[in-house]
């Protein structure tokens, strides 16, 4: 029900509130080396992913219903499409962080198209293709954890992801 809302809610507001509204890979131009290794590695079709910008911070905190602070873009369902909703550009590429967030999001689409992959094995797997370093807490509480099943998989990518696969 909740996810119908919020369905709803974007459905009302892509008409009635002006924010951008991207494609990727035609209109978003970010360095995606690290998707397109997932894709070689995966073997997934690469797909067009919808990227609404908000026009402001309230605006992505109403869209989402996400606290800005803490999140800089969501992946959300609309009807049969994973779309991102991110906070405004500007904004994201003030902060540094524009390409780290849409390739970030951009793995969460491909992840939650093609795989049955918890959350943390979705983080788990970003920081893995990123080479980004997690944080303490989540490095001792999850990655590792990833890291160890992985392992049983050989440390070979490709059989762990069709392990998931849809």
């Amino acid at each position: 029900m909740k996810k119908l809302l919020i369905a709803f809610f974007l459905i009302i507001n892509v008409f009635s509130v002006s924010y951008k509204i991207h494609y990727y890979p035609e209109s978003i131009r970010i360095n995606d080396v690290n998707i397109n290794k997932f894709l070689e590695v995966s073997k997934v079709p690469k797909i067009r992913i919808v990227i609404i910008e908000a026009e402001n911070i309230n605006q992505f905190t109403q869209l989402t219903k996400k606290e800005y602070t803490y999140y800089s873009a969501v992946t959300t369902k609309h009807r049969d499409e994973y779309i991102i909703i991110t906070q405004p550009f500007h904004i994201l590429k003030q902060r540094n962080i524009f390409e780290d967030t849409i390739e970030h999001e951009i793995f969460h689409v491909y992840f939650n198209n093609f795989y049955n992959l918890s959350k943390i094995q979705q983080e788990s797997l970003i920081h893995y293709f990123t080479d980004e370093r997690p944080d303490e807490y989540f490095y001792n509480a999850y990655y590792k954890r990833f890291l160890k099943d992985l392992e049983n998989f050989g440390f070979n990518i490709f059989k762990y992801l069709n392990h998931y696969k849809k």
